[in-house]
């Protein structure tokens, strides 16, 4: 990914990442915005030249169609790669192109030294659960939750 298109990414993300928080109940609009601030400054301090974050661009057809970002880290003993953000352009949703980006990120992150990928979705977000379901991606765990409202 390239300054520009890391620019680009990152005040929409920081919102749409908020707005997440917000739709699954965990915090209200203005504590959704300062926790989804706060968790971008903590794990990309130094932008694209934080160590172990990878951020790469999707590109089909020499356009950049999307982004990827995962972090490296060892956990109980092993290399892991984690994935932060998956993004496709909606135009480019239902094609493959998602779960071909999805394995070419799985090879970098194996070629990197990683073991084993895992991620976090919002149960809201049928599209993606769908895509990582079919592509082999297992729940670990799962949150749960109930309004008293």
């Amino acid at each position: 990914m390239s300054t520009e298109e890391f620019q680009r990414y990152l005040k929409p993300a920081i919102k749409g990442y908020a707005r997440m928080h917000q739709r699954a109940g965990n915090l209200n609009a203005k504590s959704a915005l300062a926790r989804a601030q706060a968790d971008y400054r903590q794990l990309l301090p130094k932008g694209l030249k934080t160590p172990g974050q990878f951020l790469y661009s999707i590109v089909a057809e020499g356009k950049a169609i999307g982004m990827s970002w995962f972090e490296l880290e060892r956990k109980q003993g092993k290399r892991r790669a984690f994935i932060f953000d998956f993004q496709l352009k909606r135009s480019e949703r239902g094609k493959g192109l998602g779960r071909k980006a999805l394995r070419t990120l799985e090879r970098e992150a194996s070629r990197l030294g990683a073991q084993i990928v895992g991620l976090h979705v919002f149960a809201r977000n049928q599209r993606a659960r769908a895509l990582y379901e079919t592509s082999g991606y297992r729940y670990t765990s799962m949150h749960m939750g109930k309004s008293l409202r």
